[in-house]
């Protein structure tokens, strides 16, 4: 977290598409331009009340909302669970009741190289393809033996064929020859929006006193949905924690050959018993039933220790949140009480959108499941609504459901007041593929890869809990890439739908309406209101 004085304005991290507004213009009970600063003796001339600067400026004896001449004005209670009350605004005039870094680069994160040592123990590697009938035909089986060691075919054989003889050897760990560098984390995706404390004369403990039409916010800690009278929400990152990193040194055997070697195949598993030479390579051998083989003899040689590529792991995660809810006129909001939390997402040029900010869960669709009555008007309705087996055990309420068809998912859109991803500026991408990765034409696109700034990767795991996992996040939104396979609004004149799959932004899929399998789920977009 970055420190300033507190008579600077300290800007908070929050998402794109978070709306600002300028500071609220104080009101007096006269002319608000002759408001005398904060430690003057006299108040305004004709006696009236500034009510926004905790002085008793009229001297009767009651300050700010305590003076009559502030009827404008109103004490605002802390709602429950809010750790603060403040207004939006540029800049502040007065304490900020947020500070978050806003100082944040992106450089590349470099790892450094690796030197390897010679290799050690070499010994010869071959590769034996196994047959089921005379001829090597018939199923295949392989065994890889190394010298001085046994392998099995996974069954009986009557046929051998060497597909390759090599060598092998041991290498170290390796060792770095090079700095690690690692930048700070990367804040592609944020927008800079400022809080300003109100002030608290004249109102009692827990209360602040503003404009009684001020579209005044409230500041949770944590993420958390806003209640219904606040409902535009913005998530703000106070806090991240850098977890990039650099896989450690390796190197692997490359290269070598092997000279003199015996091949031997053996009608046990353990290599003793009868046996039989395979004399020639390249070529088919008949043989007696055979399940095991083994090297012996011959010379390794040529065996280079290689470096593997290092690769970088890890995210710039958020460590701490908190959630700003404003009343509605703020700005746009988005739908509230039914599925995920939404984020507002707002392109430079274009209209802006809600987004959930996870998977729809298992809890949420159990939910829509006792409140719905009729299926979807859709081309193969669903009568109970049911993903494929169900229903989910408890235990499994915060993963994302799946098993969902489209016309499930889009029907449970719209019971949220929401509806399934689409293009960009209302409708639906049409099946059009390449509509549907084109951050510029698709919702879904837009945010997964924070308006194209961001190439999202994330190891996709449908069995994590919906939004647990920081480095499957972008602009407060989770698992867009990393999570389960999500259905969007996106269907061509033959019923096909798309849904975005695997563990970037740009894989998809092709869909008949109807189907569903495992880790395939869906999220809703929505228009603000």
């Amino acid at each position: 977290m970055i420190g300033r004085a507190p008579t600077l304005a300290i800007v908070l991290a929050a998402l794109v598409g978070g709306c600002t507004l300028d500071a609220f213009e104080p009101m007096v009970g006269v002319d608000a331009g002759e408001r005398r600063d904060a430690g003057g003796d006299a108040g305004p001339p004709g006696g009236g009340e500034i009510c926004d600067n905790g002085i008793d400026d009229d001297d009767d004896g009651d300050v700010d909302c305590a003076d009559a001449d502030c009827g404008a004005y109103a004490c605002v209670p802390l709602p429950a669970g809010a750790i603060a009350l403040g207004e939006l605004s540029d800049s502040c005039d007065r304490e900020e009741v947020l500070a978050a870094p806003t100082d944040l680069e992106s450089p590349d994160l470099m790892c450094g190289e690796c030197a390897c040592g010679a290799p050690t123990a070499q010994r010869c590697t071959a590769e034996l393809r196994g047959h089921r009938l005379d001829g090597c035909s018939g199923i295949s089986p392989v065994a890889r033996p190394a010298e001085g060691t046994c392998d099995n075919f996974s069954s009986a054989v009557e046929a051998v064929e060497v597909v390759s003889l090599g060598a092998t050897a041991t290498c170290g760990a390796g060792t770095s020859v090079g700095p690690d560098v690692v930048g700070r984390p990367d804040a592609r995706g944020l927008a800079p929006v400022t809080v300003c404390a109100l002030p608290t004369a004249g109102c009692d403990a827990g209360q602040v006193c503003a404009p009684a039409a001020a579209p005044v916010c409230a500041v949770f800690d944590g993420e958390v949905e806003c209640p219904p009278e606040r409902p535009v929400r913005r998530v703000a990152i106070t806090a991240t924690e850098d977890l990039r990193g650099c896989s450690p040194c390796a190197c692997r055997p490359g290269g070598g050959s092997c000279a003199a070697a015996i091949l031997e195949v053996y009608d046990t598993d353990t290599c003793t018993g009868p046996m039989q030479e395979l004399a020639e390579r390249g070529r088919c051998e008949d043989t007696p039933l055979v399940r095991s083989a083994s090297i012996r003899g011959g010379t390794a040689t040529g065996v280079s220790c290689q470096a593997a590529p290092r690769a970088t792991d890890g995210c710039a995660a958020p460590r701490t949140r908190q959630t700003v809810c404003c009343a509605r006129s703020a700005g746009p909001a988005c739908p509230v009480g039914r599925g995920p939390a939404m984020i507002l997402v707002t392109p430079p040029s274009g209209s802006p959108f809600c987004v959930d900010a996870t998977e729809v869960t298992n809890a949420q669709y159990r939910d829509f499941l006792a409140a719905a009555t009729t299926p979807p008007a859709c081309p193969v309705p669903n009568a109970t609504l049911e993903p494929d087996e169900w229903p989910r055990p408890a235990v499994e309420d915060d993963l994302p459901v799946d098993r969902v068809d489209w016309c499930d998912a889009a029907a449970f859109c719209a019971w949220a007041g929401k509806r399934l991803c689409g293009a960009l500026g209302g409708g639906s991408t049409a099946g059009d593929r390449d509509a549907e990765r084109d951050p510029m034409r698709s919702e879904w696109s837009y945010a997964c890869t924070a308006g194209g700034t961001r190439l999202s990767f994330c190891p996709s795991d449908g069995d994590a809990p919906a939004g647990s996992r920081d480095c499957c996040e972008v602009m407060g939104i989770h698992d867009l890439a990393g999570g389960v396979e999500e259905w969007v609004a996106s269907c061509d004149a033959s019923g096909d739908c798309l849904a975005h799959e695997g563990t970037s932004c740009s894989n998809m899929g092709s869909n008949a309406v109807d189907d569903t399998w495992r880790e395939l789920g869906f999220r809703c977009c929505a228009d603000p209101s």
